[in-house]
């Protein structure tokens, strides 16, 4: 996924993930980040009947059209997922061990 196309999927060059992108500057770390966190992310819209101008359910052959649903007029209901880190067992060794694997400390600048 390019720069171009990323900004786009999240809300636009001006929105704030968008600005977030651009923080990022030099650091391929922090932009590669958000690519793949961003990468995480899939909104699926929920089918529902599409309505002509009277509000009736529009048929072809008999069968009725669908369409993806609007959240500001069908009060889709959005289902969030996230990591409960509290339900998480970190262990301090780990991370020790992980971090100077990686070569990575507190005092990086660059991270």
């Amino acid at each position: 996924m390019n720069e171009d196309s990323l900004k786009a999927d999240l809300g636009g060059a001006e929105s704030y993930l968008g600005k977030e992108l651009d923080y990022a500057g030099d650091s391929t770390d922090r932009a590669d980040f958000m690519v793949n966190m961003a990468g995480t992310v899939k909104y699926v819209p929920a089918q529902v009947p599409k309505k002509d101008k009277l509000g009736r359910d529009m048929k072809r052959k008999g069968q009725v059209i669908l369409q993806d649903s609007w959240l500001t007029s069908e009060n889709e209901p959005v289902e969030l997922q996230y990591i409960d880190y509290s339900k998480i067992k970190f262990s301090d060794d780990e991370i020790s061990k992980s971090l100077k694997k990686d070569k990575v400390s507190v005092d990086d600048e660059k991270l």
